[in-house]
């Protein structure tokens, strides 16, 4: 017996379980807490050196191919690991089918995620592409954007219901946002967060070549375009114009109030302080329910007053919920002080779980008999999707596309906004109702600032639950919401006109790498 136990432990490949551990760990150190996003300019070489030891040894397909994909699972078991703080399954009785949904969502999530990296090593492996080989600095990196589009696009599919939306718009973990706290976020001007992605593979694997490899003068060439890109979109719009004059305003900033917060009482102690009397724009969070609840119509009754005695000519960007016998909506809405609703906007991108079930989810439920749970959340959560595409809203005489909270993690509704005439770009966001801390305030926080700079553009957040910020157009924060309490800063509006390549084409550097890595792949295989 204790024989055929040395033979079983002798199989295990220690050496490559630590190495594949410590991969996982280094590469999700960019996504933990937003300034450690710079360690993605260097811990993918520890993955990169990995295959290349691995091409070196007789290994099957199967080992070459679980091997690296044992890294994705430990990386996004890392790196998604916020999901364990979500409410959505708060409507669930028993606390342990509770628990046990969070661990099958976190594990729907790794999995899903992960298969880029499976996809990843599979072409490798079937196309023979060595490190070695001076095509690998262009293949890899065309093939690892594709890998992280598929992923993002995939978990769109898996998490699909009523009111989901198809694409690729899951993109946590993608090495484009990780590098937005860095100086590459320049180059997203040109080439979006997937081209960012591609500067950090080829970054990486000209290190790797530089310690390890032999094509040192391939590898210097990269290092030049990877210097090169970022300065040129840096330099090309740094100093551009603003569209108009810019506006005093004000964003009403807070991180205290959870679910049952009422900011009215708030708001009317800084109108009781002048605060508000140079204001032209007053932004809250998502359901801050201001002139929207009947419970509080006493109160919306003196802010009226107080609005107009102060400032008769300010505007208010909050959220409203609408309701009728088939469905609930939930729109950003725009205000004037006399509490008249001017324009609203529905909410489209809705969060599986949070805002609708997905079909998995319910299938699941309703065959472990807890079909009550797809009964409530229908009753109290779910939402309607909004059929009309969202448009910049003038205010002022400056274009604003604003979106509520779920737009800040997809940054193509930014970008089609920009490209529609948005001058400047506001979320209205309640992280609170979801229940997320953590590690996903830093993510999403690394993807507002590619949003910002990306599209040229000021980006202000004003959320519940989280911190707030303001971002300039060249990615400094202006404003940032500190402590856990409610905050109001007066800001200036900076609206800006220009258009960079990514705000009027979107992601067109992955369309084209991904066109030619396809025509490579065939002439592959037609040769093989």
């Amino acid at each position: 017996m204790g024989s055929k136990i040395k033979k079983f432990v002798s199989t295990i490949p220690f050496k490559d379980i630590s190495i594949i551990i410590l991969c996982g760990v280094l590469l999700s150190l960019a996504f933990v807490r937003y300034q450690l996003g710079w360690f993605i300019l260097i811990t993918p070489l520890l993955l990169f050196w990995y295959i290349g030891s691995l091409e070196k040894r007789r290994l099957t397909n199967k080992q070459f191919i679980l091997r690296v994909w044992a890294v994705g699972i430990m990386f996004f078991s890392i790196t998604i690991s916020w999901i364990y703080n979500i409410r959505a399954t708060d409507l669930i009785a028993d606390p342990w089918l509770r628990w046990l949904f969070l661990f099958l969502t976190l594990a729907i999530i790794v999995f899903v995620y992960s298969l880029g990296f499976l996809l990843f090593s599979f072409v490798i492996r079937r196309f023979n592409i060595s490190l070695n080989q001076s095509r690998s600095l262009l293949i890899l990196p065309a093939l690892w954007i594709l890998c992280e589009y598929l992923r993002s696009f995939a978990f769109s599919i898996i998490s699909f219901g009523v009111g989901a939306t198809i694409g690729d718009l899951w993109n946590f973990g993608n090495f484009g946002f990780g590098a937005s706290v860095t100086p590459l976020v320049y180059s997203g001007r040109l080439i979006g967060f997937y081209g960012i992605s591609f500067l950090v593979v080829l970054l990486n694997l000209a290190i790797y070549h530089l310690i390890f490899g032999k094509l040192k003068k391939q590898a210097i060439i990269a290092l030049a375009v990877v210097i090169i890109m970022p300065s040129l979109g840096y330099v090309l719009w740094a100093n551009k114009n603003q569209g108009s004059t810019a506006k005093a305003g004000l964003t009403f900033l807070e991180s205290d109030y959870t679910i049952g917060g009422d900011y009215r009482d708030f708001l009317l102690t800084e109108l009781g302080k002048n605060n508000l009397k140079d204001t032209n724009l007053l932004i809250l969070p998502e359901y801050s329910d201001i002139f929207t609840e009947e419970t509080g119509k006493e109160k919306d009754a003196k802010i009226v007053k107080a609005f107009t005695s102060v400032n008769d000519n300010i505007k208010i960007i909050t959220s409203v919920s609408m309701e009728d016998a088939k469905k609930r909506t939930n729109s950003v809405a725009l205000y004037n002080e006399k509490a008249e609703l001017l324009t609203y906007q529905d909410k489209q991108f809705l969060i599986p779980g949070g805002e609708f079930v997905p079909y998995l989810y319910q299938g699941i439920l309703i065959a472990s008999g807890n079909s009550s749970f797809v009964i409530s959340h229908q009753q109290d959560k779910t939402l309607a999707k909004g059929t009309q595409k969202a448009k910049p809203i003038e205010i002022d005489g400056t274009n604003f596309g604003i979106l509520a909270c779920s737009g800040a993690i997809a940054p193509r509704y930014y970008q089609n906004l920009t490209k529609d005439g948005a001058e400047v770009l506001v979320n209205s966001a309640s992280i609170a109702s979801m229940g997320l801390d953590g590690f996903y305030f830093d993510q999403s926080k690394q993807m507002a600032r590619f949003i910002a700079v990306a599209n040229d553009r000021q980006f202000i957040q004003s959320s519940r639950g989280g911190q707030s910020f303001v971002i300039n157009k060249n990615g400094g924060f202006d404003v940032q919401s500190s402590g856990p309490k409610t905050q109001y800063y007066n800001i200036n509006i900076q609206p800006n006109s220009s258009r960079t390549p990514y705000s009027q084409l979107g992601e067109w550097f992955l369309a084209i790498t991904t066109l030619l890595l396809g025509i490579y792949l065939f002439k592959m295989a037609i040769n093989k």
